[in-house]
């Protein structure tokens, strides 16, 4: 394993090992959020002190569309993330090698934006290559073990296909959303009322995105209910899951040094029997391509200090910021 096979490796193990668990609990703070602010028990800290705080009225569907469009940016950043993976496994390269790239070729936003259009329509061995699934030439099969094993795998591939145009259909409808609320101004009109004679009239409120030049024709409505709820959070549970299993079976690919691995479960109906069989012949996959632990030769560099001039001076920042504080506060009570 070459130095820059063994920094992905360590990447790969970092993010099934930190980041998926991070942004998966973020994730949880918004939903348990979005309860607290139904259930009128948010708890918030005004001027210095937690007190319960209850939302009410307009100010209570503006706060809950807010969240709702972080859960939906969260979900997009799940799908963004599995873009990455599955392309830098499709083309064969480090996912860093592409993230890190300053070749036009590479651009991230571009690459995710090609890889949602076009992943529903790879061919089999495309989506093999992204799983990290071994061709089963690669042990001495029987006609049926062979049968089994491709079964398997083209049952788990035709699955995945599915899966691909689910994200598709959503990046399609709801990138607008994520791309606004990270930037431009935050163009976004919150707690809309349906209008209770249309087909939207059983959603609880609407939040309008401005989409284009015009602010009266280029502009996209997205409703909320607590059913939209509970298909984003299955989804983002169910992202995260394909995450790391296509990151473990790359993971493992690497351990036992062999061309992919053998999928240990299946996304379709198989018999006891020949689900036994697959069994063994998992159990001659790992024989012939045994774990071999891989040392952590990786090591972080010391901190730089020219990063951290910023934090030099927090104390001259502390005291300007409160005097800022006190300023504002001063030019606010005039007014009152």
């Amino acid at each position: 394993m070459n130095r820059q096979e063994q920094e992905e490796y360590f990447l790969l193990k970092n993010y099934t090992r930190e980041n998926v668990f991070a942004r998966g609990t973020l994730t949880n703070f918004i939903s348990t959020y979005i309860d607290m602010v139904n259930n009128d028990s948010v708890f918030l800290k005004i001027k210095g002190k937690i007190e319960k705080h209850h939302f009410q009225g307009k100010d209570k569907q503006k706060i809950l569309c807010l969240l709702h469009i972080d859960l939906v940016s969260k979900l997009l950043l799940f799908i963004e993330d599995y873009a990455i993976f599955a392309e830098s496994f499709r083309q064969k390269r480090s996912f860093y090698s592409i993230v890190s790239s300053n070749n036009k070729e590479d651009d991230v936003g571009l690459l995710i934006k090609k890889f949602l259009e076009n992943a529903p329509n790879f061919s089999f061995e495309e989506i093999q290559q992204i799983l990290s699934y071994a061709s089963s030439d690669v042990l001495e099969l029987s006609e049926k073990e062979k049968e089994v094993v491709d079964k398997i795998q083209h049952g788990n591939i035709e699955d995945m296909r599915r899966v691909f145009k689910d994200m598709h259909e959503f990046g399609k409808s709801h990138h607008l959303i994520f791309k606004r609320f990270k930037h431009a101004g935050f163009p976004v009109f919150l707690g809309l009322e349906s209008e209770k004679s249309t087909r939207f009239k059983d959603y609880e409120t609407f939040f309008a995105v401005m989409g284009g030049k015009s602010i009266t024709s280029d502009v996209h409505y997205f409703p909320l209910s607590n059913k939209i709820r509970e298909i984003i959070e299955l989804m983002i549970n169910s992202i995260q899951i394909l995450l790391q299993d296509i990151i473990t079976n790359k993971i493992a690919s690497m351990e036992r040094e062999s061309p992919g691995i053998f999928p240990t479960v299946s996304h379709q109906d198989i018999s006891k029997e020949d689900w036994e069989l697959y069994l063994q012949i998992l159990e001659k996959f790992y024989s012939k391509f045994p774990f071999k632990e891989i040392p952590n030769k990786f090591m972080l560099p010391k901190v730089n200090a020219e990063q951290l001039s910023w934090y030099a001076n927090l104390d001259d920042f502390l005291k300007q910021a409160y005097q800022r504080k006190i300023e504002q506060d001063k030019a606010q009570e005039k007014f009152k």
